[in-house]
């Protein structure tokens, strides 16, 4: 998807003050080589033309059912991935083009948490052996303040001074994510991707790790990259919002004019597929489930990748790809049909 990388959306900054991109993705593409068959080897894009831009001290989500491609976007966000093509710039440094040293000293700057917090932790190591590895591989603290500094994380994200001596089994699944984002912050990083952090945890506990995020958030100017297919959270959490589907972006915009006033079909039908408490809202809405699966299909490739599935998609859909548009201040979609005048309008 040819597109141009849109303005920055973020709170807004103090006045005469310029909001500082800390993250740029410019046409980033990630392309996998699959495994060879009979038919010989074929390409898949993981990642599609994406443009984005993240501001210092905001919180961006990312959302799209699952295969969209939001978790490779992620680790190419992290450096753990390079782009086939494209740019991710963090910082003002452009991470394909960085050596193996230099982008090693610059993720300190930047650190992932996990989907699943029973996994990104190692089992066979001590509370205060996995807090204390950052310190270690990246050489920040002096041998003797170690100890210290993981007592500070602890207390930090909310758990008691003697879980440093505890193996992660002896905890419970909220417990051991906030350990992991403990990790994620003992080298004080600009950027944390938090890919799914919260899908693995009981609700009555998601809402104690979003408290946490938020007041980790404002007391350390964190930045966030927060990927979900939790739409409420989304809501509750972030002051952008991006939607992929196929690894394209379908829409962008501030978390209000999204959740307001989305306009792709596609977001409109993720939005409608929020479960709703109010009896009276539920039978207002206006549902258009989707049929079918997010599949990738070599002969739609000339048009919208959404177009089998879209309730609206028209000839021109299935003809020409959409250009990425702004059609509001700030809101930017991916659709012939949206805007004003337009059936998805």
């Amino acid at each position: 998807m040819t597109s141009a990388p849109p303005p920055e959306l973020s709170p807004s900054p103090p006045a005469g003050a310029r909001p500082e991109v800390l993250v740029e993705c410019t046409e980033v593409v990630k392309t996998y080589q699959t495994a060879a068959s009979l038919l010989g080897r074929r390409s898949m894009r993981a990642v599609d033309g994406v443009s984005f831009t993240v501001t210092a001290g905001s919180v961006m989500g990312l959302v799209g059912e699952t295969g969209s491609g939001k978790s490779t976007t992620g680790r190419l966000v992290l450096g753990l991935e390079r782009p086939t093509s494209g740019r991710v710039v963090f910082a003002g440094q452009d991470l394909a083009s960085m050596s193996g040293g230099d982008l090693r000293r610059l993720r300190r700057q930047m650190q992932p948490v996990a989907q699943d917090p029973y996994s990104a932790l190692n089992g066979r190591m001590r509370v205060s052996e996995i807090l204390a590895e950052p310190f270690i591989v990246h050489r920040t603290v002096p041998k003797a303040q170690i100890r210290r500094q993981t007592e500070e994380l602890v207390d930090l994200v909310g758990l008691p001074a003697d879980s440093l001596d505890r193996y992660p089994h002896e905890f419970s699944g909220g417990q051991r994510q906030r350990i992991v984002i403990a990790r994620a912050i003992a080298l004080q990083p600009r950027l944390i991707v938090c890919d799914e952090p919260l899908s693995a945890l009981d609700v009555s506990v998601q809402s104690q790790i979003i408290n946490l995020l938020r007041r980790l958030q404002a007391e350390f100017s964190l930045t966030y990259l927060f990927i979900s297919h939790d739409l409420g959270i989304v809501r509750l959490l972030c002051d952008t919002v991006a939607v992929m589907y196929l690894g394209q972006l379908m829409e962008l915009a501030s978390r209000d004019a999204l959740f307001d006033a989305p306009a792709h079909p596609y977001t409109r039908a993720l939005l409608a597929s929020v479960p709703v408490s109010d009896p009276l809202e539920r039978r207002s809405r206006a549902r258009r489930p989707l049929g079918g699966e997010a599949e990738r299909d070599p002969t739609t490739s000339q048009g919208c990748p959404f177009q089998a599935r879209c309730p609206l998609a028209e000839e021109e859909c299935r003809q020409r790809r959409p250009e990425w548009r702004q059609v509001e201040p700030g809101h930017f979609v991916a659709c012939h049909l949206a805007g004003p005048g337009h059936p998805a309008a």
